[in-house]
């Protein structure tokens, strides 16, 4: 009795060589397809990398180290400069766009002392360029004895104040979230540190954090939310 063949081994039987030609014609179609993705999106990154440059040269150059001093200083096969973030899109209240859609965020290094650097963000669409400011409490101490080595009295908040640079930045790509850390002496006992997330098109405050104390450790005393965290 003549063994029975399955649909597929039968369909390999009578067509193998239509068979494997059209699934290498898919595979290839496929491979070809993603190659050109790839390259089309890296010749659009590369685009986007010289024109924001060219704005750096252009409008920063004034109030930041120059291109050439940032390429001497950072530059290498490995890193370039500014660093492109891309992150998914989302309306004022943070909930994320339909779709795919991604915010382009340029980050520059923009100048560095003994202990702190600072950088400058940028959004970018379609060629146009909008420098990001960032919001953060403008605070006064008080100390015991009126001394910086004394216990500290009290930490108010004046107001707010805007600034157009980050210092220390950490960004989380994923969640549109920045942080920043200013140490107020280089061991870093006493410091500040500020978060915000990127919403449709601004970086909103949601928390400072302040440690005023010169005692030799690391304890903020101050650790305030926006909108304020519930108890």
């Amino acid at each position: 009795m003549a063994q029975q063949q399955t649909p597929w081994t039968d369909s390999m039987k009578h067509y193998p060589v239509s068979t494997t030609s059209k699934l290498k014609g898919l595979y290839l179609f496929l491979v070809l397809g993603a190659v050109s993705f790839d390259a089309s999106a890296s010749e659009q990154n590369a685009k986007e990398m010289r024109e924001a440059r060219a704005w750096y040269s252009s409008f920063a150059e004034s109030q930041c180290r120059t291109l050439d001093e940032i390429d001497a200083l950072f530059v290498s096969e490995d890193t370039q400069y500014p660093i492109r973030h891309a992150i998914a899109a989302t309306d004022y209240k943070g909930e994320l766009k339909p779709g795919n859609d991604r915010t382009v965020i340029f980050q520059f290094f923009c100048d560095a002392g003994a202990y702190n650097s600072r950088h400058i963000f940028v959004s970018y669409d379609d060629g146009l360029f909008r420098q990001l400011a960032f919001s953060q409490p403008a605070i006064s101490v008080a100390y015991e004895n009126d001394s910086p080595d004394s216990a500290v009295k009290s930490v108010s908040i004046d107001g707010f104040e805007a600034r157009l640079t980050v210092t220390n930045p950490a960004f989380d790509v994923e969640t549109g979230s920045l942080k920043e850390t200013t140490f107020w002496r280089g061991i870093g006992d006493a410091a500040n540190e500020s978060w915000w997330r990127f919403k449709g098109d601004r970086f909103v405050l949601s928390r400072f954090r302040v440690d005023a104390s010169y005692d030799g450790e690391i304890n903020p005393s101050h650790d305030l939310y926006w909108p304020a965290k519930q108890k």
